[in-house]
This record gives structure tokens, sequence and C-alpha cells, in this order.
């Protein structure tokens, strides 16, 4: 009776917030994520502090702490549960204040072509099509009907997915500030465009 060895691949990663001891067989698919993998790591010098189990540390370090306070996050935990990966994009968008000095208020709107604009943003280099999930979390102090706008226009780029929508009502210094968090089968890849 013969014995059959094969060498393998052993790989340990040790950062504060993020431990890995690999032992496995060199599998080309393994080593090419486990090149992925110290890809993405080598972007962060500085502790990465994970407070939520079940997302996944890229993308809780990249959410703001808005969206973290919201209910979001336990839709976005089970979607990342049920989908093979996600992408997350920010964009902001201007908000114009109207002066009314007769009734003494003013009025924050936003204009048609700067949403497509912004929108245009946030769905570049997204196949809206692979999206089975979608989180939209605005930051801004604007009306409702303007809110319902905005998740309407974004809807209408992603049909297929289903999506959650909350606001956290805060002034962003005279914009709002959208994050799209889009859940589903899309081709794995080093992607710099999560940095923007």
């Amino acid at each position: 009776m013969g014995f059959l060895f094969q060498k393998r691949l052993q790989a340990k990663v040790d950062m504060p917030h993020f431990k890995l001891d690999l032992d496995t067989f060199p599998d080309p698919k393994v080593i090419e994520q486990l090149r992925h993998l110290m890809r993405e790591l080598s972007y962060y010098n500085e502790p990465i502090d994970v407070k939520f189990e079940g997302l996944p540390f890229k993308l809780d370090y990249q959410i703001s702490e808005e969206f973290k306070a919201t209910n979001l996050v336990e839709f976005a935990k089970n979607a990342f549960t049920a989908t093979e990966s996600f992408r997350y994009k920010k964009a902001t968008l201007p908000l114009n204040e109207i002066i009314d000095f007769g009734r003494e208020k003013s009025i924050r709107r936003i204009e048609q072509d700067e949403v497509d604009q912004c929108l245009n943003k946030l769905f570049f280099r997204i196949e809206s099509q692979k999206a089975d999930f979608l989180a939209a979390h605005i930051i801004g102090k604007v009306g409702k009907d303007h809110m319902k706008i905005i998740a309407d226009q974004i809807q209408k780029r992603a049909p297929h997915a289903t999506m959650e929508i909350d606001n956290t009502n805060k002034d962003m210094m005279g914009k709002l500030v959208i994050e799209l968090l889009f859940f589903g089968d899309f081709p794995y890849e080093f992607d710099e465009q999560t940095f923007d």
C-alpha cells in the first residue's frame, strides 16, 4: 500500500484585528484568493475596528457611522449571508438653499439634473441587474418628498433588487451623502472604486 504525499500551502497573517492561519493543499483558486486578500490588507496601515459580526471587515471599515446606527445593518448582514459578494458606493449631492424673505424661512431642495449626475456616479461600473439586494442610506437635511424622489430613482436603476432605505437627518454642510450597498453575484475582483 503506497501513500501519496502532496505539498501543503501554509500561510499566517497576524494583524491587530485580523488573524488568519491557513493550512491547505495548494489549489490555484486558493492561491488567487489569498493574493487578493493580501492586496486588500496592504491598504490598511492602521488597526481596523470590526464592530459588527456578520459584516466583512472591509465593509465595516467603509460604511459611515450614521449607516451603522440604522436598521440597515441587520438587512446588510442578512443580504451578505444570502449572496456571494457586495459593492459599496458613496457620493454627495449638493443641496440648494432657497431663502423666502417674506416668510422668513429657508428651503433646501435638490435639482433633478444633479440627482441624475450623482446616481450616474453611484451606478458607474455596477452591474445592477446582478444586484439581489440594495441598502440605500441618505444623510442630510432635506424634505421627505425629496427623499422619495431619490429613492424612486435608485429603485428604477436596480428594479430587480429588494431595496431597504433609511435616512439620517443630519446637517452635512449643505450636501446630501448617499451610500449604496449592492449585494449579488458580482465577479470577485480587487476593486479600487470602493475607496472613492
